[in-house]
């Protein structure tokens, strides 16, 4: 029979056990419900608006509900189509049915402090690339008068219900900021949602594409690591543009929109830059348009001849990330894929399968992720030789079967990337 003194030291060892089943059950539960809250249920900013006419709540960044399976992300106003045909275009996801679509109806509000909105005629373009989901991205085009001062905000309501969504600021871009740059470029990535997993990729990423002349990255957080967030806002304090919007998209709706969404991203990308650069590159953290004869995207861009181009066309070759070929790396702490991996696939893909995109936003309508579907203006597309450029995209294991090449252009700003990647990140 157990002496008292070991009854006493049993029972203090299974209450100290339970005290610490307990602190690692709450720490999990605490950890799951944060993660839950910041990354899939996190609310859209909302903010109150001052002005000469009063005060009201708006929603400032997010998703806002409009019905069930409608969420709008982001509204701008577009008059290039001319004075009978000028609309605040409010880009979000729907369901591809009809019959949901045409209950939605717009609600205008040409000033912040109004009450009621004036109901205007209401028309949907659905992006058709939506791989059999039952979302797809979708523009809802709110007719307004271009000879009337533009709604400062908008609504979407739904006719059935009478449900309405929070109110959205119209985006008003100043077409004068176009007379003030010269061969801005911005670029746009897709939703981060846990396939950026490594620091070191991304600091590659940005690095290059600042060295190759991006002066403004957009990018959308639905899932990211804490301390890629925080490289992030330090380039921020540097002086990077760089925008880091939340992208708070229902679980249920980012599983069944292609991509989490990403036609929807692409589209509020382009349309937010619109007017503040003079090029958007479309790409993934792990594409890298690198120019063969010249030392910036611009001065490629500036040798092409076509005027009246409105989207370049770059083609694909798969990089073999199995094999080094390159063991030489830039340094040990910065051990970069582009100048490690050098052999990709022989044969390049042809254009719009796999490709991506340098396009000037005031002459795109639609923008997908391999070419442009509509263009303003009869704007051309142009393919790009691979003589000129090509994506390096970095893949591997199934992407190394057939017959590789050596291509070693990355090489060629081994020197200038080196000085880039100290500059931002020691």
């Amino acid at each position: 029979m157990p002496s008292k003194q070991n009854l006493v030291f049993i029972r203090a060892s299974q209450v100290f056990i339970l005290i610490i089943v307990a602190f690692c059950v709450i720490t999990t539960y605490y950890i799951q419900l944060r993660t839950s809250f910041s990354i899939n249920n996190s609310k859209a900013k909302i903010s109150v608006i001052h002005d000469e006419e009063g005060a009201v709540t708006i929603r400032e960044e997010g998703f806002i509900e409009v019905n069930a399976n409608t969420f709008v992300y982001s509204a701008y106003w577009d008059d290039r189509l001319g004075p009978n045909n000028s609309f605040v275009r409010v880009i979000g996801t729907a369901p591809r049915n009809s019959q949901d679509l045409i209950s939605i109806v717009c609600l205008v509000y040409v000033k912040s402090s109004s009450n009621n909105g004036t109901e205007v005629r209401t028309t949907y373009i659905t992006i058709t690339d939506n791989h059999g989901r039952q979302n797809a991205g979708t523009f809802f085009l709110c007719h307004w008068p271009a000879d009337q001062p533009p709604p400062k905000q908008v609504a979407l309501r739904d006719s059935r219900t009478l449900q309405e969504s929070t109110r959205l600021t119209v985006r008003v871009r100043n077409h004068i900021n176009l007379t003030k740059i010269k061969d801005k470029l911005g670029l746009c990535v897709r939703p981060f949602f846990g396939y950026v997993k490594s620091l070191s990729e991304l600091q590659e990423f940005i690095a290059v594409y600042y060295m190759l002349g991006v002066s403004q990255f957009t990018f959308y957080k639905y899932e990211l690591d804490d301390r890629i967030e925080k490289m992030l806002y330090a380039l921020q304090k540097k002086g990077i543009s760089i925008e880091l919007l939340p992208w708070n998209l229902p679980t249920r709706l980012f599983r069944t929109t292609w991509a989490g969404g990403q036609y929807v991203s692409i589209e509020d990308c382009i349309y937010r830059n619109m007017y503040d650069v003079n090029y958007v590159a479309v790409v993934d953290v792990d594409e890298f348009i690198f120019p063969r004869n010249h030392s910036t995207l611009q001065a490629m861009i500036s040798s092409i001849a076509n005027e009246n181009w409105g989207s370049l066309i770059f083609r694909n070759a798969f990089f073999c990330t199995s094999k080094p070929s390159d063991q030489q790396t830039l340094n040990s702490t910065l051990p970069f894929r582009t100048m490690t991996y050098l052999q990709h696939q022989k044969n390049i893909w042809p254009a719009k399968k796999r490709s991506k995109v340098i396009v000037q936003p005031t002459k795109t309508i639609i923008c997908g992720i391999h070419y442009v579907f509509e263009h303003f203006n009869n704007s051309k597309e142009i393919v790009i030789s691979p003589s000129v450029a090509i994506l390096h995209h970095y893949r591997h294991s199934v992407f190394c079967r057939g017959t590789l090449v050596t291509d070693k252009t990355a090489l060629r700003f081994k020197i200038d990337l080196l000085k880039c990647a100290k500059r931002l990140f020691q």
